[in-house]
């Protein structure tokens, strides 16, 4: 997910690579929050669905304050990464193991690896 992530960043949201170096420590830095926390999934990269995502995200800043002592600008950063994930999350759409990103077909190995096809 984070390879095709990392396309959508720069193809759809015009990022550079230092941007989305960033972009991906800051959710690393969600992540390690998210493992601490109780709630099933552990890792933001994980999901293919946007409304779990969603329900995620949000029980996630629900309880952040319990987890992690982040200040108004690094949840207001988090919120803007985590929002980039769900926009991705969105494009992405799934059918049957093939998937339409940015006019392109990829295939979902057995393993959950993707590749271009097309």
């Amino acid at each position: 997910m984070i390879k095709y992530f990392k396309l959508f960043l720069k193809e759809n949201k015009n990022q550079t690579d230092e941007r989305i170096g960033k972009i991906l420590h800051i959710i690393d830095v969600a992540n390690k929050t998210l493992k601490k926390m109780p709630v099933g999934y552990d890792d933001f990269y994980l999901f293919d669905d946007t409304n779990h995502f969603s329900s995620y995200k949000s029980l996630f800043f629900k309880k952040i304050g319990k987890y992690a002592a982040y200040n108004e600008k690094q949840i207001t950063q988090i919120k803007y990464c985590l929002d980039l994930l769900s926009n991705f999350y969105t494009e992405l759409r799934i059918d049957s193991n093939k998937s339409c990103f940015k006019n392109r077909i990829i295939s979902i190995k057995a393993s959950g690896e993707f590749d271009i096809i097309g």
